[in-house]
């Protein structure tokens, strides 16, 4: 039989699985909407941001570990933001 703690991983794994294919669902139908490309581009980074959160914290382990997860989060969100204004 499964324990408690299996159920209870398996639940949290197809949670995060149901919203990250949920989020994905919602941008294919975004690229289909007459928008201007920059609206469409700003959605998919919120988007794209919020799935990098969602895949360190539970897959990669990340989220009771403060240090790594704000570096994984935060350092590519630094260079994002540098390549979008064009600073390097």
């Amino acid at each position: 039989m499964y324990t408690t703690t299996q159920i209870n991983t398996t639940r949290r794994y197809l949670t995060i699985f149901l919203w990250l294919l949920i989020i994905t669902i919602v941008e294919v139908f975004i690229s289909y909407l007459p928008m201007v490309k920059e609206g469409k581009i700003s959605i998919y980074i919120v988007f794209t941001i919020f799935k990098v959160f969602l895949i360190a914290a539970h897959f990669m382990h990340l989220k009771h570990e403060k240090i790594s997860f704000i570096l994984a989060i935060g350092l590519p969100l630094i260079f994002l933001f540098a390549l979008m204004f064009g600073l390097f």
